[in-house]
C-alpha cells in the first residue's frame, strides 16, 4: 500500500476547496444548470483520481475508505461556503459533487479493470 497513490486526488481536492473559498469564483450567466453540470464534472475528476488511487495503493478490500473521504469533500466544500461572501451552499450542488465523485470512481475502476495487464500476455 502506497499513500503516494492518492497524492492527485488529494491535491485536485485541495484545489477544489480552495476554489469554494474563492468569493470571485465566477460562474454562468445563464437560466442553463452549467452550475450543476461543473460540480458534476469536477468532482467527477475526483471520483477518478481516488479511484486509480485505490488502484495503484493496492487496496482491494478497502474500497470504502479513500471513497467515503472523497465524498466528504462535498459537504466539507458546500458548509465553507455558506460563510464565504457572496457564495451559498446548495442542495442541488451536493447533489452533483455526490453524483461526480460515484461516478468517477465507478468509471475509472471499471476501465482499469478492462485493460490487460502483464500477467494477460502469453510470451
Amino acid at each position: 500500500m502506497s499513500a503516494r497513490a492518492y497524492v492527485p486526488g488529494v491535491a485536485w481536492a485541495l484545489g477544489l476547496l480552495a476554489l469554494g473559498s474563492w468569493s470571485g469564483a465566477p460562474g454562468p450567466s445563464t437560466d442553463l444548470p452549467l452550475d450543476k453540470a461543473a460540480h458534476l464534472a469536477l468532482y467527477g475528476v475526483l471520483g477518478v483520481l481516488t479511484g486509480l488511487g485505490w488502484l495503484w495503493a493496492h487496496w482491494p478490500r478497502r474500497a470504502l475508505i479513500p471513497l467515503c473521504l472523497a465524498l466528504l469533500v462535498g459537504p466539507m466544500d458546500e458548509l465553507n461556503q455558506r460563510s464565504v461572501p457572496g457564495r451559498s451552499a446548495e442542495w442541488g450542488d451536493l447533489v452533483a459533487d455526490t453524483a461526480g465523485v460515484l461516478a468517477g470512481f465507478a468509471l475509472s475502476v471499471r476501465r482499469r479493470r478492462m485493460l490487460p495487464t502483464a500477467d494477460d500476455h502469453d510470451d
